[in-house]
């Protein structure tokens, strides 16, 4: 089943379903809720369905979120289709693998935001935030795993509303075509050297730049290549492997910029590639599996 059409479809008929308990019957409750609906994930997802993580969602976040409910003093109806949204979600999440990075953002917003934010959201208003946050944090977190990378070191939720936080994440992936890069200013030039620690046997050849702040490092050996991001407020980071190859050159080599470098650090005078752009610029060593990259100092 696809998360999407289960945030779109699914959750709009909560609460029609729910009012048909009538209130005063405490017919759901996390734990006999989740009991039943767990056996319908078990067929769905098989042999990826792990039962003991469920229960921990529902003791954990999901008990959390009723008993906050609860406190509020909302009706029984209302407690009910919100609880019945959430576990059908958390266990779309789980189903999916969403939730295996317990620090990633999904988990954060799902595990932590959802669980303890939900309640000061109005009841008319519920299904369809939650229906948008789905939405948002499912493509954010089915992208590559080095956009993720990118997108965690670029973007910010600390502080976001829950209500804001689907347009914070739709916001923050348009830093992956933003053309703003690093600026020269008068801040003074910084060499960092940078090395590919998952992967110790790469060696960084030909350089590509893919965006204004992406760079794609070819292995001289094999057809690997991996991706180096140059962040705003951190400099050049390696943010993992890259699936596509390289398709076109930078449109200069930054020579002029490790000339002047060598004169003073000998170990870049036998450079095997270089770009540049007027910000910054990166270069690999014939004798080295390190890069270097010059880049303006952060302040």
């Amino acid at each position: 089943m696809d998360g999407r059409w289960l945030a779109a479809a699914a959750l709009m008929g909560l609460g029609a379903s729910a009012a048909l308990r009538g209130r005063g019957s405490r017919a759901l409750t996390p734990n006999s809720r989740a009991a039943e609906l767990s056996q319908g994930f078990q067929n769905q997802f098989r042999d990826a369905w792990d039962e003991g993580a469920w229960e921990a969602l529902v003791r954990g976040p999901v008990a959390r979120l009723a008993r906050s409910l609860e406190r509020a003093g909302e009706d029984e109806t209302t407690v009910d289709s919100t609880l019945e949204a959430v576990l059908r979600l958390l266990g779309e999440a789980q189903g999916h693998g969403y939730l295996a990075d317990p620090e990633g953002v999904f988990g954060q917003i799902w595990r932590v935001r959802v669980p303890a934010e939900l309640v000061s959201v109005p009841p008319s208003r519920r299904f369809a935030l939650l229906a948008e946050l789905w939405n948002a944090s499912e493509g954010l977190v089915r992208l590559p795993a080095w956009k993720v990378r990118v997108f965690r070191q670029e973007v910010s939720l600390d502080g976001v509303p829950l209500e804001g936080l689907a347009s914070a994440i739709v916001r923050g992936e348009q830093v992956f075509t933003s053309d703003a890069g690093l600026t020269l200013g008068a801040s003074p030039t910084v060499v960092h050297w940078i090395r590919f620690e998952t992967d110790p046997s790469f060696l960084p050849g030909e350089l590509y730049l893919r965006h204004p702040r992406l760079v794609l490092v070819t292995d001289r050996l094999s057809p690997r290549t991996e991706a180096v991001w140059f962040s705003r407020t951190e400099g050049p980071i390696a943010v993992g492997a890259f699936a596509k190859a390289p398709v076109r050159p930078v449109l200069h080599s930054g020579v002029e910029v490790w000339n002047a470098i060598a004169k003073s650090d000998p170990a870049v005078t036998r450079r095997y590639h270089s770009i540049g752009t007027p910000a910054w610029s990166i270069a690999s060593l014939v004798t080295s599996r390190y890069l270097l990259c010059a880049v303006p100092e952060v302040a």
